[in-house]
């Protein structure tokens, strides 16, 4: 399992998984290192979107872990690993 902030190249799986944001708008958290992708053998499996409360305290705004993929800690790990990044 791997935690890396989102890549352009991760854009697609974001678009086609995250109905909340507008594909605009993704590009710009991304370029901000504001999604948090978790990646299974180089497989994308998971993200963490997050933003900022009053502008410089970072919260989640959502964790999200693919079907086939859930209640194997994922989640968890992923939670955890962004208080590190």
């Amino acid at each position: 399992m791997k935690i890396v902030y989102a890549s352009e190249q991760d854009s697609q799986f974001i678009f086609d998984n995250d109905k909340h944001l507008p594909g605009d708008f993704v590009l710009s958290k991304i370029s901000d290192r504001e999604i948090i992708i978790a990646k299974d053998n180089d497989v994308n499996v998971g993200w963490l979107r997050y933003g900022y409360f009053w502008d410089n305290i970072p919260f989640m705004n959502m964790l999200f872990v693919l079907d086939g993929h859930r209640n194997r800690g994922i989640g968890c790990y992923v939670a955890h690993t962004h208080s590190y990044l």
